[in-house]
């Protein structure tokens, strides 16, 4: 039997739950990108946690173009500081 993609070889099958209505206000309807920041650290537990949860999202190719730099000394966010406003980023 000869098949003209994967698709239609086999029968794709979820393995999560649909998507609830206050998911996708969450993710896509509300969605909004944060510009405010509060002054105190973040606990590493949860920049891994977060870390965790993002390489799990699909990607082209499971090529994972997204490099992260987690910041977390007062010396790095100056040198960071430095670099994205020379490139003009100052909201960064």
């Amino acid at each position: 039997m000869h098949f003209t993609n994967i698709a239609s070889a086999i029968q794709i099958k979820l393995i999560a739950p649909e998507p609830t209505s206050d998911g996708l206000d969450l993710l896509f309807r509300n969605g909004r990108t944060h510009n405010a920041w509060q002054d105190r650290p973040v606990d590493t537990a949860l920049l891994k946690q977060a870390w965790d949860l993002t390489v799990l999202a699909p990607t082209s190719a499971n090529c994972e173009p997204m490099r992260i730099t987690f910041v977390t000394t007062d010396k790095a966010r100056a040198r960071l500081r430095v670099q994205t406003h020379s490139n003009g980023r100052s909201g960064t």
